[in-house]
């Protein structure tokens, strides 16, 4: 009988004991819903705003990266580069908490990153472990510092890296808003400069509105001023002044995005989108028609006739055709641009101007003789 009680109490402690594990466990869950891999802490680190806790380590030529993502979103991404074109990404995909893909890409164009595998490139980065909690998501992985990749930039261990950063709230990497910027990382130290206060398309942004405020608002007012001004004394003379801040606010707008991307390679813009090429290129025609136009008016301010033609004519049909191309540009430029804060009112802004310039231009109420 004393056997069969003492049978009894083990098994009562057997069960205490596992109930007290469980509970340990479920515990232990409720903090990190799910771990895999040897997420030991490294022995560098920096850090990004609020947002990033990076730990790294530098050992035989490979680095090994410990990213805490401090903020509930679906995807997160750390990677090599100045901007959104041409830059090399390494992207956490969460699924629902319960797990994380990571993947290694490429941004040859405005919008979604693609893998390296699907453009003739290979993965290199090598996936060592992902933890959540309810503090964030960290993720751990190496890859070599020089790749044959041509898809990899290399990095350096003793100079600054320039590092791109990112998360976003929508799943399949979709845009992440302004929740993007970059910064500047001497390893070796661990010294981290930063090199924009906010998000990478401040530059885009700057180039947006100085161009639509040239060809969108200061070009339509001087040139409905050649109707509605003509016969004062000096309207030619505030339709050239107005002509020529146009051009200038047009060339430095192109100056701005010239200085953000010096670092690229000089064609790269024609390896992205076929729509970003054409924003280009369109850009670049513009600009150099304005110029011929001005000529134009100059020879038109001095009743020059070059070969018989009316100078006048061709300068204002011109001037005009100009005007329309320039703002077929902005509205293509703000729809790349993608999910940009202002992007379709400036795209409705844009359109209601080229509608109410049209309807303005189409009776003036003077008229020059010899025209």
């Amino acid at each position: 009988q004393n056997q069969k009680k003492n049978s009894t109490i083990q098994m009562k402690q057997s069960a205490f004991t596992f109930f007290i594990i469980a509970s340990l466990a479920l515990s232990a869950l409720a903090v990190v819903k799910n771990k895999a891999g040897n997420l030991a802490p490294l022995a560098n680190r920096f850090h990004i705003k609020e947002y990033f806790d990076v730990q790294y380590e530098i050992n035989n030529g490979v680095i090994t990266f410990l990213i805490e993502c401090n903020v509930p979103e679906k995807y997160f991404a750390l990677g090599l580069g100045q901007g959104m074109l041409q830059s090399d990404m390494w992207i956490s995909e969460i699924n629902n908490k319960s797990e994380v893909i990571l993947g290694d890409y490429f941004s040859s164009k405005i919008g979604r990153p693609s893998l390296d595998s699907e453009n003739g490139g290979t993965n290199n980065l090598e996936f060592l472990g992902y933890e959540f909690s309810d503090l964030g998501t960290k993720v751990k992985f190496s890859r070599p510092l020089t790749s044959t990749d041509p898809l990899d930039k290399n990095i350096t261990a003793d100079d600054y890296n320039h590092i791109i950063w990112a998360f976003g709230q929508t799943p399949n990497l979709r845009y992440h808003q302004d929740q993007v910027g970059t910064l500047k990382v001497f390893l070796k130290s661990g010294t981290e400069k930063n090199t924009e206060e906010s998000h990478s398309y401040r530059m885009e942004d700057r180039h947006g509105i100085m161009m639509v405020i040239a060809w969108s608002l200061i070009i339509d007012i001087s040139i409905l001023s050649i109707g509605y001004l003509r016969g004062s004394k000096n309207y030619s003379v505030f339709h050239g002044i107005t002509m020529s801040l146009v051009i200038m606010l047009s060339i430095c707008a192109a100056l701005f995005m010239a200085e953000k991307n010096k670092h690229y390679e000089m064609m790269a813009i024609f390896k992205g989108s076929q729509v970003m090429s054409a924003h280009f290129i369109l850009g670049m025609m513009t600009n150099m028609l304005a110029v011929g136009a001005a000529m134009g008016g100059v020879l038109a301010y001095f009743n020059a006739r070059p070969m018989g033609l009316n100078i006048r004519a061709v300068h204002r049909n011109f001037g005009g055709f100009v005007s329309l191309l320039a703002k077929a540009n902005l509205i293509l430029g703000a729809w790349i641009h993608e999910g940009g804060q202002y992007k379709m009112a400036a795209i409705a802004y844009v359109s209601v101007v080229t509608v109410l310039h049209l309807l303005l231009k189409k009776n003036p109420p003077t008229k020059v003789k010899g025209e």
